[in-house]
């Protein structure tokens, strides 16, 4: 029971914080430059936190074991996402203009964009085997 109310109350910390970062970066969204690209990288990796919270049993499992095997399959695709979630939301636009290439258009999304940031989470967890 204690451990589910740990990870709850860390669960809700980092989603407050999530939060928080968003509303700044929703500000920022409408200038370019270094603010926009700190934000958008603060929010993915808060984002890439909780998809590991989400896996932390898995974690523990893997730290208390000492030896670590890597799926590389899941491994590739964990950095492909992680790439695409952290890239500026202006960058979009500048690469493929505002109507641009229909394929990209939901990559320009805030929502898409930090589901993509939790399961980036917790395939890199799930990428890691205890064998």
């Amino acid at each position: 029971m204690n451990k589910l109310l740990f990870k709850t109350v860390i669960g809700i910390i980092l989603l407050m914080v999530i939060s928080l970062v968003l509303k700044e970066y929703k500000v920022v969204l409408n200038y370019s430059g270094e603010g926009m690209i700190l934000y958008g990288l603060l929010i993915s990796f808060l984002y890439l936190l909780f998809g590991i919270l989400i896996e932390s049993e898995k974690v523990k499992k893997i730290i208390a074991l000492k030896k670590v095997k890597v799926d590389c399959a899941k491994a590739v695709l964990t950095l492909i996402l992680i790439i695409f979630s952290t890239i500026p939301f202006g960058s979009w636009i500048l690469w493929f203009g505002i109507d641009g290439f229909n394929a990209i258009n939901p990559l320009r999304s805030l929502e898409i964009r930090a589901i993509m940031g939790v399961l980036a989470g917790i395939l890199l967890v799930r990428s890691l085997s205890e064998n």
